[in-house]
């Protein structure tokens, strides 16, 4: 499903695939809530399709995608999608979704509750391990977390939050397949109410900056169902 993408950039890209020559370097930032086979499967196409092209891979999350596309620090981003983006930026969702789940180390106190419900109260006096981007939010109605802890520690990225649960400094949310990859039989993940998620990813991309021929083809093909 297509949100905020419009004709005239669809003409665009098709005339950026058409047009001879190829970009020489390419900057996608990718935000950890996404992961799928498709993803993989698609940049080996696209090194099969563009062989001589140099392609950055950068991870981000947040309003720190959308600040390195505003910068011109990448061309194309993959993040969690966000109920409103600023006027330059296009958006449009693919058809992907994350699952994040909240995760606490096996040793610390709130995995002793097992397969039962954890009240949003024992949440709130433990510490939360809380994603916290390096630009701040820019009142665009950022999701907020039905559940917030009083004592938080914070970190740019959900790498970061999975180490430091691991180590038992608190609860966090993490995208499931994370865990499943790096930490499945050293976090333990805990039972709710409104957990765990169902979260969007949207591809981003600058109005003001148009995709060159590699670029254009990566979006069409993300957004391929």
């Amino acid at each position: 499903m297509l949100r905020a993408l419009d004709a005239s950039e669809a003409i665009d890209r098709t005339a950026a695939r058409l047009a001879r020559g190829d970009e020489a370097r390419l900057a996608l930032v990718v935000s950890d809530t996404y992961q799928s086979q498709r993803y993989e499967e698609t940049l080996a196409a696209l090194e099969r399709r563009f062989p001589a092209l140099e392609l950055e891979c950068q991870i981000a999350e947040n309003e720190d995608v959308i600040d390195l596309i505003q910068q011109g620090r990448a061309q194309l981003g993959l993040m969690a999608a966000q109920p409103s983006y600023p006027a330059e930026i296009g958006a449009a969702t693919l058809a992907e979704e994350s699952e994040i789940a909240l995760f606490v180390g096996r040793a610390h106190p709130l995995a002793a509750h097992g397969d039962a419900e954890v009240p949003h109260a024992a949440l709130r006096d433990a510490h939360e391990l809380r994603l916290n981007t390096y630009v701040a939010p820019h009142g665009r109605g950022a999701r907020r977390m039905p559940v917030a802890g009083t004592h938080r520690w914070s970190a740019p990225s959900y790498m970061m939050l999975l180490e430091m649960a691991l180590l038992g400094f608190g609860w966090a949310e993490l995208p499931r397949w994370m865990v499943d990859h790096f930490a499945r039989d050293r976090l333990c993940e805990l039972r709710a109410r409104g957990w765990p998620r169902r979260v969007p990813v949207d591809a981003v991309w600058s109005r003001s900056r148009p995709l060159g021929p590699a670029g254009a083809w990566l979006l069409d093909a993300m957004l391929a169902s």
